[in-house]
């Protein structure tokens, strides 16, 4: 009876909860300027000229400490950047930065790299430059806790450019910002969950043993 009684509880929907985690660092980096830093620009720039003679990639850095709280388990991370410019429809895939770097000092020179197993790709068109955001799919590079560095990079394409706002534009603020979602840890029943289970079993073994007492 408990058994089937836990198993009508967790049939219930869990409920999904979501937290906002706006990024706390962004720039770009670009191959024909090796040494220039743009962590303090409004825009973030991605570029790729000449099947890659010249590129441009955004890094965007989130810290997720305590986005997950005890008690719950990660579901997804979902990155939301605005896109103020777009030079014609162009595919753009969202990496894991491989290693820290700092927005006031990050340059083409001595940027880290990023994990060679892409997160997720889109391509962006002019209707989601209409519609100001665009979204993709992180969850594959969610670390936990810390720091969670991403890197965006332009299909290697001839003469494509586009860009996205980032946390340094306040008129009107349009910071790229992680969309993360998570349930209730049912590994473990809670306490109230258990006695309500004994509670709810308890009239059954009452008729149980009473029609044994019968027979």
């Amino acid at each position: 009876i408990l058994a089937v009684l836990a198993l009508a509880v967790l049939a219930f929907p869990l409920a999904v909860h979501a937290d906002i985690i706006y990024t706390n660092a962004d720039s770009f980096v670009e191959s024909n300027h090796p040494d220039a830093t743009h962590g303090s620009d409004t825009q973030l720039c991605l570029v790729s000229v000449d099947n890659g003679a010249i590129e441009a990639h955004t890094y965007l850095n989130f810290d997720v400490t305590n986005a997950v709280p005890a008690g719950y388990v990660f579901q997804s991370a979902t990155l939301w950047l605005s896109i103020t410019a777009l030079s014609r429809a162009s595919g753009v895939e969202a990496y894991r930065a491989s290693g820290p770097w700092d927005e006031a000092t990050l340059t083409w020179s001595n940027r880290p790299g990023y994990e060679p197993a892409g997160l997720d790709s889109k391509v962006v068109t002019f209707q989601d430059y209409f519609a100001l955001w665009k979204s993709w799919d992180v969850s594959a590079g969610w670390p936990g806790t810390g720091d969670f560095g991403l890197v965006m990079v332009m299909s290697p394409m001839p003469n494509l450019a586009m860009s996205f706002a980032s946390r340094e534009l306040t008129a009107p603020p349009r910071t790229p910002y992680l969309d993360v979602q998570y349930t209730k840890d049912t590994s473990v029943p809670e306490p109230g969950t258990l006695g309500l289970l004994a509670a709810l079993a308890i009239p059954g073994l009452i008729w149980r043993r009473r029609a044994r007492q019968a027979s």
